[in-house]
């Protein structure tokens, strides 16, 4: 499971980061050097930066969206997930993923 903390910069450096401290990083329980502490990141560090996005959502809960039926010229409503609705093929919805989904989600 993946753990996102609002709030926090990127850190450059170990030294910078939360998850560290004077015996090495809580994390990957790696023993850091004291210039990879200063200048650096272990290549071992999980820590990713999120990129600017806007709202995430689950894409998979079901929503109830209103449709017309052009042939009876009359509206319905119809329950389907966000994902669903996105794959109409008359949406243009090209929208990246930010954070992918883990396993079990």
């Amino acid at each position: 499971m993946s753990v996102l903390i609002k709030g926090m910069e990127m850190p450059k450096s170990c030294c910078q980061c939360p998850c560290s401290n004077v015996a090495g990083c809580e994390v990957t329980r790696e023993v850091l050097t004291s210039n990879l502490m200063r200048t650096g990141r272990s290549k071992r560090c999980p820590l990713v930066p999120v990129p600017p996005h806007g709202r995430l959502i689950d894409a998979s809960e079901e929503i109830t969206v209103q449709m017309y039926d052009d042939q009876h010229e009359d509206f319905y409503q119809v329950k389907m997930t966000i994902d669903d609705l996105l794959s109409q093929s008359w949406i243009d919805a090209k929208a990246p993923t930010v954070i992918p989904a883990e396993e079990g989600e």
